[in-house]
């Protein structure tokens, strides 16, 4: 008898519960105002077709000027200040990229067996200005790039489109004054690849 009375007193508290339910949803608000209405924008993109993505635009390269050959001649030598590194980055991601220099030997004009007895050549890199996303190529400090590649500056995720690095410099070092009297030229291998290294 007792269990009789508390299944309908359940029964009942639920018909009341659902009695009740339409009164709550007659007092609802809905209005909307008729004057005003909402579109929508949208725009998609997408790699175009046959892009490289990712191009290295601009890569400096470093003048050290002329110098005497004494007993005592300076081992150092800064460049003049050079261009910045530019790349453009059509591959519509948030990967990002570093770019890596590599500076081979100097040899001497007309006598390319004559080699400059360099012990250090690094590159120095100002940051970026900031584009319109925040993003902006970062730099590095003396970083040594003679022989083998190091990254010196690096795009971070908000890179996108073109962008381009502060102002660069390079410094020199030389081994010994074992120089032969002339110009000496080399090259400085730069490559862009995805990533932040």
């Amino acid at each position: 008898m007792m269990n009789f009375k508390k299944i309908n007193l359940f029964v009942a508290t639920l018909a009341m519960a659902g009695a009740m339910a339409p009164v709550v949803a007659a007092h609802a608000d809905n209005t909307t105002d008729p004057t005003k209405a909402q579109g929508t924008t949208r725009i998609e993109f997408q790699k175009a077709s046959g892009s490289q993505g990712l191009t290295l635009d601009k890569a400096p390269s470093f003048e050290f000027n002329n110098h005497d050959i004494t007993a005592n001649m300076s081992m150092d030598y800064d460049a003049n200040q050079s261009t910045p590194i530019q790349v453009t980055d059509l591959t519509g991601s948030s990967d990002g990229y570093h770019v890596t220099p590599q500076a081979n030997n100097l040899t001497l004009d007309g006598n390319t067996s004559v080699v400059l007895p360099v012990s250090q050549l690094s590159m120095t890199v100002a940051d970026g200005a900031k584009n319109t996303s925040g993003g902006y190529v970062h730099g590095t400090t003396g970083t040594q790039i003679f022989g083998a590649a190091a990254t010196v500056a690096t795009g971070d995720a908000n890179t996108n489109g073109t962008n381009a690095s502060g102002n660069t410099n390079s410094h020199i070092k030389l081994s010994g004054n074992q120089v032969k009297a002339g110009t000496y030229n080399g090259t400085i291998d730069y490559t862009v690849a995805t990533g932040l290294n």
